[in-house]
């Protein structure tokens, strides 16, 4: 009967935050970043590993890119992506505050996540090992 003429309107620059979330909110780019865990990448190697097309990854990779969560190196004629560690830190500590605990207060012991905050360094690009296109 009565139709809601609510106007959302969307932000042309979302918080860091609204990034993060949505660039987690598909299937395929988590398992990017999983596969990104091994070392850097090149886009024939990932399109090659998820049996995909070119520009179809390369969307998936730019949303990453944009949220943060993956920084790009071009190589000759490739681009390799690899995890950025120092974000997945950013993202802990939004969940840890979004639970309402203070972020020096929650140990990666207490609540496990699979991502040590302790342990995590900000690998230089060049020292990781590479994979895909030669």
């Amino acid at each position: 009967m009565y139709a809601s003429k609510v106007i959302r309107a969307k932000s042309k620059n979302p918080p860091k935050s609204v990034r993060f979330f949505r660039a987690l909110s598909d299937e395929t780019r988590v398992r990017i970043l999983e596969r990104l865990r091994d070392g850097a990448q090149c886009v024939c190697a990932l399109t090659q590993t998820f049996n995909t097309g070119q520009s179809r990854l390369s969307f998936h990779l730019r949303v990453l890119k944009k949220a943060g969560l993956v920084v790009d190196r071009p190589k000759g004629r490739s681009v390799y992506y690899t995890l950025n560690y120092r974000a997945i830190q950013e993202a802990e500590v939004l969940i840890t505050r979004l639970k309402g605990e203070h972020p020096s207060v929650a140990r990666p012991d207490t609540y496990p996540t699979g991502v040590n905050v302790e342990t995590l360094i900000s690998v230089p690009f060049e020292s990781r090992h590479e994979k895909g296109c030669v």
